[in-house]
């Protein structure tokens, strides 16, 4: 038999009272399951979020403290390959191939001629360094020079990979981006950056008249929702325009 009785009388004159309900073992069980459940769920989504997105703000936070920056007086116009080297190997990279871009202190060695359609390949690249698309050409060829740092697979991935283009779209037009290669230096500077859908692949496919370099990373940083493209053109040619 069920315990019965009454929970409110409104003949009782009182305004206020207290109702106590008890539970069963199993019920008493099953709240706690759920209540320790819920706490433990709560602590992973804090660890998933603190780990991958951490890389994300410890750049953000680097930037702003001015520990990103280099001074583009130490980025001088060199053209011996003595010269070159020495000057790759002053800003952390060497000249075979790599990316320095002073504004943001991103510096990397750059992978050549990565599938970015090989999942295996690319996340491989990634996981050194800056991806160059094959397919597409090198500095001093004339034609797209495509370079890409992110994986194009889930959210978590994202993060675990290369950071050196998390603070890419910090970058404006007139900024310049260095790439060293063959024991040259080539300087881009920036005359766009776009925003665009991640499934817009012409960029990486297309053609140009003129020499530029493309650069891709994910946008929101630590996403995988779009895709941020920064282009820049030859210095040495704006300068003549």
């Amino acid at each position: 038999m069920r315990p019965e009785g009454t929970i409110y009388n409104q003949k009782g004159g009182q305004e206020s009272g207290e109702v106590r309900v008890s539970l069963t073992r199993i019920l008493k069980a099953i709240y706690r399951f759920i209540q320790g459940a819920s706490v433990g769920i709560i602590v992973l989504g804090m660890v998933f979020l603190l780990i991958n997105f951490a890389p994300v703000a410890l750049e953000e936070v680097a930037y702003y403290l001015g520990r990103r920056h280099i001074d583009p007086q130490l980025v001088d116009d060199a053209t011996d390959i003595i010269e070159v080297q020495s000057l790759a190997s002053s800003l952390g990279v060497d000249s075979h191939f790599s990316i320095v871009i002073p504004k943001i202190g991103a510096r990397s060695k750059i992978i050549a001629n990565v599938d970015p359609g090989v999942e295996s390949e690319y996340r491989q690249a990634l996981m050194e360094g800056v991806a160059h698309a094959r397919g597409t050409y090198f500095p001093g060829q004339g034609n797209n020079i495509f370079l890409f740092s992110h994986s194009t697979g889930s959210s978590i991935d994202v993060t675990r990979f290369n950071a050196v283009f998390y603070l890419l779209r910090k970058l404006t037009k007139g900024d310049e981006i260095i790439i060293f290669f063959a024991d040259r230096q080539y300087v881009y500077t920036v005359t766009e950056v776009i925003t665009a859908a991640a499934v817009d692949t012409h960029w990486l496919t297309g053609l140009s008249d003129t020499e530029k370099l493309i650069l891709q990373t994910c946008d929101p940083p630590g996403t995988s929702l779009n895709r941020l493209i920064v282009i820049g053109e030859p210095k040495n040619k704006l300068v003549q325009k």
